[in-house]
């Protein structure tokens, strides 16, 4: 206990919000895993010495604590009622205020809500646990071991911790507000999930359960209420109200939800690593099947399943699928397989892996027709398995040759896809390994992608380019750009493109034109430009669309976990990486121009013919070779599809 009997739960933590997706507020949190008895869903956490049963859940129940149980309706458990939480909540850390919001669910202490910083517009999930709630001992060390594991943790499939802070009444977790909710709610609306989807959702949740295993943590409570989806698709692993410490775990508790439970721990065996590969198991059941494995309407019934192994596998259910599963699910914890060693499974290679899917996919079946975005996913190499470079780390100075020709490659057609990847193939054969200090930096700079919205949850990708035209590919593949003086529209549907004065737009056109500004109003109002040629341009440099030259519109775009990948229709391809915010553009009209924009958004521009002759940077060079691998895949799709001109 701190001054003034106040409750110190540790350090203040914060941390920037990444991220340029547009807010797209979650309408209301319903749906709640399945009822195991009339007791209602939940967590349960008890040990042989407090009196626990397998057949009961009883006092020391920690029913889904924190974000993990979004969820109306049920057993309320939080205790305090929401006129017990103030509208406006003040940080006397830093001095923010915040407003609060739409009600997002509740748990075991805690209720949470949507909190707005009233200085940034920025959106949390705020978890406010009553102080009256946690006045036994045990309970305030749950809730600081929850905060101190949780802090600790920063990874793209983690509910991100930004910092929590505390006042006379409550104490108050900020976390990343994971607005698509979670997988349980994508299970109530689906029932089941393809196994394309199983793969995307699957590949992220072991990066996830990896990386928290490797700062020896077990989370001890995945499950569908627990994996969450942010506006871009992204799953997110959240509520470690029962995770701990390895090493640190009493041998004897039996803690988790029931369904998810492993055998080990269900005979008091202790809660290891293993435990965390089981709940995988399941939750892959669970998403394939429609329901948990090992679930039926009693408690007992279900324990007594889950000791003896018994569940049953579907025949609908492919080969690649059954088998995982039954390697997830081995009943001896040494026996399962390391959670790297999943996505090694045959599993991920036996059919289609899509490296991104739709928001449209969290309450219908994806489309996977040949003009999908999920289509690119289906080539042998999917673009989600290269490596992408580390700026930290450079080829050997003596392996120049990366890139090189099969004699066996089919002839391609020259689109300017193609013309451009024979390009970059070509220059990084004859690179030399370090770059002359003779190579003198390009005035010209292809045009590119400054800002960008993924809101194609609902609408498309919008994005603004360097010359300030902008444009929206929308979900029915339908293209819409306004030039950057903004007197002209430019449509584009299949193979055609229409331009339009901004003033004659036809009726047909409307609502997407208005749909194009609302897009180009957020991006100026709420986002950065992504580098200096954005926002000052060259001289001889950029140009600026007219009514007589043609809007690039994007071709097609992929978000994986490391980067976001642009293809426009001109040719120009742009990859945005994520870790240390660089970019590389490749494009251009009279000659291809290459383009680095590093960390603190400086820009430089060189001709592909002068580095091919005196050499590239380092980080130059790398990315070179993974746009080299990219435009790879994207000439064999192009060879699948008609081509957009």
């Amino acid at each position: 206990m701190g001054p003034q009997g106040k409750l110190l739960l540790g350090s203040t933590r914060y941390t920037s919000i990444p991220g340029s997706d547009v807010e797209q507020q979650a309408s209301s949190m319903g749906g709640k895993e399945r009822l195991l008895s009339s007791n209602g869903s939940g967590s349960v956490s008890g040990s042989p010495g407090s009196g626990s049963s397998p057949g009961r859940i009883h006092d020391n129940v920690s029913r889904d604590s924190g974000i993990g149980c979004l969820k109306d309706g049920g057993l309320n458990t939080s205790g305090e009622a929401e006129g017990e939480i103030p509208q406006q909540i003040f940080d006397s850390n830093d001095k923010t205020n915040y407003l609060r919001g739409k009600f997002l669910g509740k748990g075991g202490f805690a209720r949470v809500h949507e909190l707005k910083d009233l200085n940034t517009n920025e959106r949390y999930a705020g978890k406010i646990i009553h102080k009256s709630r946690i006045s036994k001992p045990h309970h305030k060390e749950k809730i600081s071991r929850e905060i101190e594991l949780h802090a600790s943790l920063s990874h793209r499939n983690v509910v991100q911790f930004f910092k929590h802070f505390e006042d006379s009444e409550n104490i108050y977790i900020m976390l990343e507000n994971c607005t698509l909710k979670s997988l349980v709610h994508v299970q109530k609306a689906r029932v089941t999930v393809t196994e394309p989807e199983m793969r995307y959702y699957m590949a992220q949740l072991c990066d996830g359960v990896s990386y928290i295993h490797q700062q020896h943590i077990i989370h001890r409570d995945l499950k569908l209420g627990n994996l969450f989806l942010t506006a871009s698709m992204a799953v997110k692993i959240g509520d470690f109200g029962l995770a701990t410490r390895l090493g640190q775990e009493k041998k004897g508790t039996i803690c988790g939800t029931p369904n998810y439970i492993s055998p080990e721990v269900l005979n008091k065996e202790g809660h290891g690593l293993p435990a965390d590969v089981w709940a995988l198991g399941c939750c892959m059941y669970a998403l394939l099947v429609g329901a948990p494995p090992f679930e039926t309407s009693t408690l007992k019934e279900t324990y007594s399943r889950i000791a003896e192994n018994h569940y049953t596998i579907p025949e609908s259910l492919s080969k690649g699928a059954y088998h995982l599963i039954k390697k997830l699910l081995h009943p001896n914890p040494k026996q399962r397989p390391s959670v790297a060693a999943i996505t090694q499974d045959l599993f991920f290679s036996s059919g289609l892996f899509p490296t991104y899917l739709p928001p449209s996919c969290c309450t219908q079946p994806p489309n996977y027709s040949p003009n999908s975005l999920t289509d690119i996913s289906s080539l042998t190499s999917s673009v989600l398995s290269l490596t992408l470079p580390d700026q930290h780390k450079h080829h050997n100075a003596n392996n120049h040759n990366d890139v090189v020709d099969s004699p066996n490659k089919k002839a391609r057609s020259r689109t300017r896809t193609a013309a451009l990847y024979e390009a970059i193939t070509s220059a990084l054969m004859v690179m030399p390994p370090r770059q002359e200090a003779s190579v003198l930096p390009s005035k010209e700079c292809p045009v590119f992608i400054t800002k960008w919205i993924d809101y194609s949850n609902k609408y498309g990708f919008g994005f603004q380019l360097s010359d300030r035209s902008v444009g929206v590919l929308f979900n029915d593949n339908t293209r819409i750009s306004y030039s950057a003086d903004r007197t002209f529209v430019q449509f584009g549907e299949g193979n055609t493109v229409t331009c339009i004065a901004a003033h004659q737009v036809p009726k047909l056109l409307e609502e997407k034109f208005t749909l194009l500004r609302y897009f180009s109003q957020y991006m100026d109002e709420n986002l950065t430009d992504g580098g200096e040629g954005g926002r000052t341009g060259r001289p001889g440099g950029l140009t600026r669309t007219t009514s007589s030259s043609s809007i690039p519109q994007i071709k097609r775009w992929i978000r994986t976990p490391k980067a976001i990948i642009m293809h426009l229709t001109n040719g120009t391809i742009q990859v945005n990486y994520f870790k240390d915010h660089t970019k590389l553009i490749v494009g251009g009209e009279r000659q291809f121009i290459v383009t680095y924009i590093n960390s603190e958004r400086q820009s430089r521009s060189w001709s592909l013919p002068d580095l091919a002759r005196r050499g590239a940077l380092p980080q130059v060079r790398e990315r070179m070779t993974y746009v080299g691998s990219v435009l790879e895949e994207f000439v064999e799709l192009d060879e699948q599809v008609v081509p957009i001109k």
